[in-house]
């Protein structure tokens, strides 16, 4: 199998490491000083262990996915040292516990994706797109989603959620696709006349 190894050169900093569909594995953690990076794709490989928490130095980064790998442990909260960070996927790896509360700091994330791990919640007031479908999220949707004012996409489908969906979610008007299937969720009629009749 093909190894990280000498992906990184020496002399020229990049700004972006796009390896992903490569069948590679190895350690990545000597990646984090490469302290110039603005875009790190590692999706589609075979990395496994934990993900390093040394990225969390890579304080220009924008971009990161780590995706389609077999990454486990927990998450990282030095992840949340990310302050130019736009997008993260860590979709489709071993991941359990906690969202970090520190991720929740991080004020440029726009679309945040962990589908198919082992995670529970935790939720953020700039997100455009919150992909966390097939996780462990338990209980009642929670209402504070709905301060999520920029949220467009929300797919929390095949958890473990159930009660009422709650109206406040609706309420900034910018939510275009809500995917709430697979749990024990119910809606109120009356929620459904107002969503179909706005005027």
């Amino acid at each position: 199998m093909p190894t990280t190894q000498n992906i990184a050169p020496r002399k020229v900093p990049p700004v972006a490491i796009i390896i992903s569909h490569q069948n590679l594995g190895g350690d990545v953690s000597s990646i984090s000083r490469l302290k110039a990076l603005k875009w790190l794709d590692l999706s589609n490989n075979d990395f496994h262990g934990l993900i390093p928490p040394t990225f969390g130095n890579l304080f220009y980064l924008k971009y990161l996915d780590l995706s389609s790998n077999k990454f486990k442990g927990s998450i990282p909260p030095e992840l949340g040292a990310l302050r130019s960070l736009k997008t993260l996927n860590l979709s489709n790896n071993l991941l359990v516990g906690e969202i970090p509360k520190e991720l929740q700091g991080l004020e440029s994330l726009h679309d945040f994706q962990i589908f198919n791990n082992h995670l529970m919640e935790g939720y953020w007031t700039n997100l455009r797109v919150f992909a966390a479908y097939e996780n462990n999220f338990d209980g009642r949707v929670p209402s504070k989603l709905g301060f999520i004012y920029e949220l467009k996409t929300l797919n929390l489908h095949s958890n473990h959620l159930e009660g009422p969906i709650p109206g406040r979610i609706f309420t900034s008007g910018k939510l275009e696709v809500l995917i709430l299937t697979q749990n024990n969720l119910s809606c109120d009629l009356r929620l459904n006349w107002e969503l179909s009749n706005p005027f």
